[in-house]
């Protein structure tokens, strides 16, 4: 048997290969299993399709918007002060990771998947809403490097 596959399709599977999906392996169904493993059959699932791409987006907008929030901000700070981030402010942390993101989509595919792997524990679907669980810790280490990073470029 031989399969044939057209140029486009060829060129997909080239681009997929080489950018690396952001969430894989974090993405669990409404069970707390993978998507894929969670019913018996496509019409007994609550969530049934779910665009890779749109997961991608509304996690990508949500972790925007919690690199803003007060609360993430002073968890981030506390994290990183225990990592041995001593001298560093509240203030040094909010403003370095409003930097960051505004600079997110400058970044290469690969560093966006290093960096979503270590700031996303998982991702829950559910039939009606996504739930996004942020790794402090992760946060804590981004911080550490975007601190490095301007330390180098002074």
């Amino acid at each position: 048997m031989h399969l044939r596959v057209d140029p486009i399709t060829r060129r997909g599977a080239a681009t997929r290969a080489q950018v690396p999906a952001l969430l894989k392996g974090l993405i669990h169904g409404p069970n707390g299993r993978s998507p894929s493993l969670e019913c018996a059959g496509y019409n007994s699932c609550p969530v049934t399709s779910v665009s890779a791409a749109d997961v991608e987006g509304a996690v990508l907008d949500q972790v925007q918007r919690l690199l803003a929030a007060p609360e993430l901000v002073a968890r981030t700070w506390a994290a990183a002060k225990r990592d041995g981030e001593d001298e560093i402010t509240e203030r040094e942390v909010t403003i370095l990771l409003a930097d960051f993101a505004t600079v997110w989509n400058e970044i290469f595919p690969v560093e966006q998947a290093r960096i979503v792997q270590l700031l996303v524990e998982r991702v829950d679907v559910q039939e009606n809403a996504l739930e996004v669980r942020v790794r402090t810790e992760g946060l804590a280490s981004l911080v550490g490097e975007l601190r490095q990073g301007e330390r180098r470029a002074a």
